[in-house]
């Protein structure tokens, strides 16, 4: 029932986004206010974007454009950043280029700290390879503390 719920939502989330003449800026940050809810969300060249939102009081950070999975249910995830690297399984959405954070507070306090970002998507059963990313960061957190703040 979760992974359907976070389907939907990360499903409807992203045509919000697409349609949304309301987006604010908010020093790389695009703040969209839905219903219910906050989405902060920074978009890259290279086609991934990173959500941070909170809906009905419900905290979710999601990332777009990574390769699909069909069958899968987790991935890890490598990150590297300033202060360390880290490794933690996110929730793959079935048949779409989305993942979901599994512990999304420490996520976005992760996203908050702004600055170089090194994203490594570990290998899955149906994915053979390594895909990283070098994604960085707004230096302002306002952003995502705005998020958090609706929670």
């Amino acid at each position: 029932m979760i992974l359907k719920n976070r389907i939907f939502l990360a499903t409807a989330l992203l045509a919000g986004l697409a349609s949304s003449a309301a987006a604010q800026n908010s020093d790389g940050w695009d703040m969209t206010r839905i219903d219910n809810g906050l989405i902060a969300s920074i978009d890259y060249a290279s086609g991934q974007t990173f959500m941070v939102v909170c809906r009905g009081r419900q905290l979710d950070v999601i990332m777009n454009g990574v390769p699909v999975d069909a069958e899968g249910k987790t991935r890890w995830v490598g990150w590297t950043t300033s202060s360390g690297e880290a490794r933690q399984t996110w929730i793959i959405t079935p048949g779409r280029p989305l993942i979901s954070a599994a512990r999304p507070a420490h996520v976005a306090r992760l996203l908050k700290q702004g600055g170089a970002l090194s994203v490594r998507l570990l290998p899955t059963e149906q994915i053979e390879r390594v895909h990283q990313y070098d994604l960085p960061l707004p230096t302002n957190p306002s952003g995502v503390d705005q998020v958090l703040a609706d929670r």
